[in-house]
């Protein structure tokens, strides 16, 4: 015999609760988190967010990748990449300081009124951002070489293995690598997969690269 339809409600409501005690638990920390990293970024310490990710201490994925790209050597491949984490991110904080980031770029360079329509046009800001995120790519670095002749050997010796291994050049420090890069993807997302599977099934530690 079934319990009378009252009851049954009333025996759901206790988890019902708990669920959303939880979720509003969970989603109240990683909102504290976020803060205190915007808090870091505004004050300009942006040295102490990047120790905080090499500790593994932010968690947010776009957070990660905000920060890393903070630090890249070439201008226009971290505008790119803020691009993309600009679309995925739903952190009002993080797309603003990313807004603010991409019109000092574009102030540097001249081009006044794109950087004022940054700041007041969120229309524009869609626009622009999806031109630059089109041209993104993320794959996994599995090496890196001085000198091309070895970054082509080390491509051919996984190529068999993975599919689509390229070399592209990068400038580091001032310096010329060639990069082995496995995968082209439009999401971040789809390289940290390929990362774990290659770090399972072949013990390659790669790193996550935009190109």
């Amino acid at each position: 015999m079934g319990l009378p339809t009252v009851q049954k409600h009333w025996l759901l409501q206790p988890v019902s609760r708990w669920h959303l005690i939880l979720f509003l638990f969970v989603y109240s920390g990683l909102s504290q988190q976020s803060d205190s990293w915007l808090q870091l970024y505004r004050s300009h310490q942006i040295y102490e967010l990047k120790r905080l990710n090499e500790s593994g201490a932010i968690t947010d994925p776009h957070w990660r990748a905000f920060i890393e790209a903070l630090f890249m050597d070439a201008a226009d491949s971290a505008i790119a990449r803020m691009a993309g984490i600009y679309f995925e991110t739903t952190d009002a904080g993080l797309k603003e300081v990313i807004r603010q980031r991409i019109g000092q770029y574009y102030y540097a360079r001249g081009y006044y009124e794109t950087a004022r329509r940054i700041q007041m046009d969120e229309a524009f800001v869609r626009m622009l951002l999806a031109g630059q995120q089109k041209k993104t790519r993320y794959g996994v670095q599995i090496g890196a070489f001085l000198h091309y002749e070895n970054a082509l050997k080390f491509k051919r010796k996984w190529e068999d293995r993975i599919r689509d291994v390229k070399v592209i050049n990068k400038i580091r420090n001032g310096s010329r690598l060639y990069v082995v890069v496995a995968g082209g993807f439009r999401k971040r997302e789809d390289a940290e997969r390929l990362k774990e599977q290659l770090r399972s099934e072949f013990s390659l530690k790669g790193y996550i690269v935009q190109y």
